[in-house]
């Protein structure tokens, strides 16, 4: 019959295992525990301090819907934000490895708006010194209008110009300063 178990019943092993979980272990001496446990009592000592009981629980804390948003670091009037993105050749492994893809990499270069290229008083393919907090690296700027004016381009994985030399990645946001070489 489905359901049994070593041909009894269900309910019947059931009660079993209800009953053998409830059972006081005694010893010979039956007592519960034995005289073991009887010496594992703590008693406090007469000179012992009595600790006061536990003070009152603090209150459950209110969750409130607003949400913080945290503060940007702050920036001066000639920082552009780092926006660094991938392509699809890169110096990777795999195009690293396949010659093929080799022509297919492109050479780093900073993008930029225009209206910031004109600032920085550069012309497109000019070298240029970019600085951020925490690295520095020289390569040619080219105007790009789909980039948003205040925002500077640069791809992340390139060979021989890394942007991880300009970006902590404990930092929410990477300033930097370009400068003209001329």
């Amino acid at each position: 019959m489905p359901g049994q178990v070593d041909g009894g019943s269900p309910p019947a092993a059931a009660e079993e295992i209800v009953v053998a979980e409830t059972e006081v272990d005694t010893d010979a001496t039956g007592d519960a525990g034995g005289a073991a446990a009887a010496e594992t009592v703590d008693e406090p000592a007469d000179d012992a301090e009595v600790t006061e009981p536990a003070a009152e629980a603090p209150p459950l804390h209110v969750w409130s819907r607003d949400v913080a948003t945290p503060g940007r670091p702050g920036r001066d009037a000639y920082a552009l934000r780092l926006v660094s993105s991938r392509v699809l050749y890169d110096g990777g492994v795999l195009a690293a490895a396949t010659p093929a893809f080799g022509p297919l990499v492109p050479s780093g270069e900073l993008r930029v708006h225009h209206s910031e290229r004109d600032r920085i008083g550069v012309a497109d393919a000019d070298v240029v010194r970019i600085t951020s907090a925490h690295g520095q690296l020289e390569l040619p700027v080219r105007a790009d209008d789909s980039v948003m004016p205040g925002t500077a381009v640069l791809a992340w994985n390139l060979p021989e110009r890394p942007a991880a030399t300009l970006v902590d990645a404990g930092d929410a946001v990477t300033d930097l300063r370009v400068e003209s070489l001329r």
